[in-house]
């Protein structure tokens, strides 16, 4: 299964275009991080990818399929979305992680939808939370719930827009894991929006590097140079190994 984006064009009203003919490709079974500084257009791509924004160029594929050309609910049933800020509910964890089967419940949850729910709070670790309201978790079980929600509806891509942000670092590291896990035992395409190079470099497989709504550099990890960091992110730094995980240190001003 293989996801594809050609030539997406998006601007905001009175505003310079965001994307400017972006294209790339992602694979089941891999994560792919979007990298760039603030306001680079990171979100903005998720949000394409899936139509939450409707690009004014452009297309995006499924294999064969124009994702544009379905309707939203049929969209959900192939492509999974995890937004940067999760409103607070009342509902249990159990009854949020079940409203990620809403594209497929037509009167009344099935058994079916029952199950994928409890697999997903499984593949979570979430079983001791099921029926804690969401409001009462932590921002890093929040968004384990918010994760699982979105595997309840059998993805092939799962889009998760800086997953991290706010979490400290074990929940970081964790969280991490669970997505790079889902990749590969579900053969789900994940994308992920990103701020911390190093934890892209631990997780991800593929790194698509941000800036003026181009991709300036797209392939694995050999692609994450001093050089394109510095296009990049304008800043200067030196590329090591820690550990047995490659690390990027910022060097001078």
């Amino acid at each position: 299964m293989i996801l594809s984006v050609e030539g997406i064009e998006f601007s905001y009203p009175s505003a310079p275009p965001v994307l400017n003919g972006v294209n790339f490709s992602m694979e089941s079974g891999t994560v792919s991080a979007i990298l760039g500084i603030n306001g680079s257009g990171k979100s903005t791509l998720l949000k394409c990818t899936n139509r939450i924004l409707r690009p004014a160029k452009g297309v995006v594929f499924l294999d064969e399929t124009d994702l544009h050309e379905l309707a939203q609910t049929q969209i959900a049933k192939h492509v999974g979305y995890v937004p940067q800020k999760c409103t607070d509910s009342r509902l249990t964890v159990f009854d949020t992680v079940l409203l990620g089967r809403k594209p497929y419940i037509k009167w009344a949850a099935t058994k079916r939808d029952i199950e994928m729910a409890e697999h997903a709070v499984r593949m979570m670790k979430l079983e001791k939370f099921v029926l804690r309201p969401v409001s009462e978790l932590s921002g890093g079980e929040m968004q384990k719930v918010i994760i699982a929600r979105a595997l309840a509806q059998e993805p092939d891509v799962l889009l998760l827009d800086e997953p991290t942000s706010n979490l400290d670092l074990k929940n970081q590291v964790e969280v991490m894991n669970l997505i790079s896990e889902v990749a590969r035992k579900k053969k789900v395409a994940v994308m992920i929006s990103v701020h911390d190079l190093n934890l892209a470099l631990r997780f991800a497989d593929v790194f698509l590097l941000l800036k003026d709504g181009v991709i300036r550099e797209c392939g694995g990890k050999e692609s994450i140079t001093p050089r394109i960091i510095r296009e990049v992110y304008e800043v200067d730094v030196v590329l090591g190994e820690v550990g047995g995980y490659s690390v990027v240190i910022p060097v001078g001003q």
